[in-house]
């Protein structure tokens, strides 16, 4: 059924075997700092067209689906967790401070786990620095998510890509190369190593691969971009900035 929540915090847990699916309206809106929100279960979706609001006019709230920051601070980290294309997670400032904290997670030391995340997640401020937003998990699918920690009046905040391994091809580039327009990226990788024994390798643990294609940041922002792997940083290629500064 579709819902409609409005309350200072959320919690929807369906333990570490369940399942939760939101469909609907969850609001933790406020006319001061945004609330809280936190959707755990081993299995989350987060249907097309549903919104998550923690936006506040003093300072975003936190949205947690799947795990807290890097599988921090103790909560259940989901193993499937999906974002559905089209719908809202938003812990944008609306007045003056800083944006809040999106974590779209699955546990990445759990090679069985998943994070599609295809939806817009805002972190944005007016006043105020532009907040933080992660999407990670042993895989990822993130072909059609749409970040933005951008500030009016400040500095961007920052969009943490966190898998196991990360190979970049010209479509992920795309999608980095958009999203540097509005945030600061961060791609780091995971460091346990399961082996042969998982059909995976141990070549391919905790590397960042930059395919064999050109790469040219064409926006007009100057942005950073962090790359932090656990095993190589391997860069078969050319990166290039046309209009501004790629740090």
């Amino acid at each position: 059924p579709v819902i409609s929540i409005k309350a200072k915090k959320v919690n929807l847990s369906a333990g570490p075997l369940g399942g939760t699916e939101v469909a609907g309206t969850i609001d933790v809106s406020s006319n001061t700092k945004g609330g809280d929100i936190e959707i755990t279960g081993k299995e989350i979706q987060v249907k097309s067209n549903s919104k998550l609001l923690a936006t506040g006019d003093t300072g975003g709230g936190n949205i947690l689906v799947g795990g807290d920051w890097q599988g921090s601070n103790g909560i259940l980290q989901a193993t499937y967790t999906t974002v559905e294309k089209d719908s809202l997670i938003d812990v944008s400032s609306l007045g003056v401070g800083d944006g809040g904290k999106i974590v779209v997670w699955s546990d990445v030391n759990n090679f069985n786990s998943k994070t599609i995340a295809n939806g817009n997640l805002y972190a944005k401020a007016n006043i105020g620095n532009g907040g933080n937003i992660e999407t990670s998990g042993y895989t990822i699918d993130i072909e059609n998510v749409n970040p933005n920690t951008i500030a009016t009046h400040g500095q961007a905040g920052n969009y943490l890509i966190d898998p196991y391994n990360y190979e970049i091809s010209s479509s992920e580039w795309s999608n980095i190369n958009t999203a540097l327009s509005s945030s600061n990226i961060t791609i780091t990788t995971a460091g346990t190593d399961y082996g042969t024994d998982y059909g995976r390798g141990n070549v391919g643990s905790g590397r960042i691969v930059f395919e064999r294609n050109n790469f040219s940041y064409t926006g007009t922002r100057a942005a950073l971009l962090t790359l932090t792997a656990d095993n190589n940083v391997e860069i078969r290629s050319n990166i290039t900035a046309t209009n501004a500064a790629l740090s």
